[in-house]
């Protein structure tokens, strides 16, 4: 017999849960208070894949979902009928040269966390020869060259499209009003289930859960070629530029802890734009299509979790990480539905968040 789940929340998490719930056979309803994508969580991200890079203010569980994940993407892109911006062309991070020291602290700590991570210190031509259109005060960063990027709005487009064509139900625009294991009651029904897993980010029944405010800019530069993504490390303000096709850029992303949803703030428009400016001053001529805010689930910890509470199966937490680490968590919260447990490297991620405060 055909099992049945709901998956509540259509972001990136609850959409690949739903993919890959179809993938081994269940019958999927997807339910999201949101009219549109647009309102979610994981419309408004940079889609920054930086498995190493993440080492840096990240435990290693981030890193060893996130390994894994970025060979998954190549594999899941490829099985949508839509196309999707993909690539892995590195990212690389700079430094201005009174906070070099930074840099040395973030090898040292990547390297001691990982020390068989692909990374190159490049200087002078070198890195030059990566990125021609750095402003010139640049003269050494660090490499990350296994590392890319995905457009998060393309994808997720991609996905809602493929989950239609493989029978799933979509219910856009439907609050959830109360959930169980078995069952999911909206203002018109009530909808009865094998499984529900709560996938809705912030607005989850989840304990211990927090929302982060990010904000960032969509620009379009057509003075600006940039060919893979760009962090700039600063003690205080720290960004990066991410590209998208047709020469436009992700300028993020601020990490502020309040659970604020309002428009984004002179302070933050300034440091971020201004520091887009220093890498490239192409961007002062730069046209701004969009000023985007959200808040990013996360538990005490940062940790992402996956686990059952009253037999709702949660997946949630992921921070600043969401399309980092999603393919992987994401396989993991299937066998963990289907299995009842996950291997020992990974079972730290069922433990509740009332158990990590």
């Amino acid at each position: 017999m055909t099992r049945r789940a709901a998956i509540v929340g259509a972001g990136v998490v609850g959409s690949l849960m739903a993919w890959r719930l179809n993938q081994r056979g269940w019958r999927i309803d997807l339910f999201d208070r949101d009219e549109h994508p647009s309102q979610n969580c994981s419309h408004a991200a940079a889609g920054l894949l930086d498995s190493v890079g993440a080492l840096e203010d990240a435990e290693p569980l981030i890193h060893s979902l996130a390994a894994p994940s970025l060979d998954m993407w190549a594999s899941i892109v490829d099985t949508l009928s839509e196309p999707v911006f993909f690539q892995r062309r590195g990212t690389l991070a700079l430094v201005h040269p009174n906070d070099r020291e930074q840099l040395d602290q973030w090898q040292q700590r990547i390297r001691r966390l990982n020390p068989q991570a692909a990374m190159e210190w490049l200087r002078g031509e070198s890195l030059r020869e990566l990125e021609p259109e750095i402003d010139s005060r640049f003269q050494e960063g660090l490499y990350f060259p296994m590392e890319g990027n995905i457009d998060n709005r393309a994808l997720l487009r991609a996905l809602h499209l493929q989950l239609r064509h493989m029978g799933t139900q979509m219910h856009f625009g439907t609050p959830v009003l109360s959930l169980s294991a078995n069952t999911v009651e909206t203002s018109t029904a009530e909808h009865s289930y094998d499984q529900v897993v709560d996938c809705r980010g912030v607005k989850a029944s989840a304990p211990g859960l927090r929302g982060v405010r990010g904000e960032l800019f969509i620009v379009r530069a057509p003075d600006v070629e940039l060919h893979r993504p760009i962090r700039l490390l600063h003690p205080k303000h720290p960004i990066y530029v991410v590209p998208r096709p047709n020469h436009s850029y992700v300028i993020g992303a601020t990490q502020i802890e309040c659970e604020d949803y309002g428009p984004v703030t002179v302070r933050s428009a300034l440091e971020l734009l201004s520091a887009a400016y220093v890498i490239h001053s192409g961007f002062g001529e730069a046209e701004i299509l969009e000023s985007v805010t959200q808040c990013r689930p996360a538990f005490t910890d940062n940790q992402p979790r996956t686990f059952f509470r009253e037999g709702v199966l949660h997946v949630n937490g992921l921070f600043r990480h969401g399309f980092l680490v999603s393919p992987k968590l994401t396989e993991l919260a299937c066998e963990l539905l289907e299995c009842g447990q996950l291997a020992p490297p990974f079972r730290e991620l069922e433990t509740e968040a009332t158990q990590c405060a």
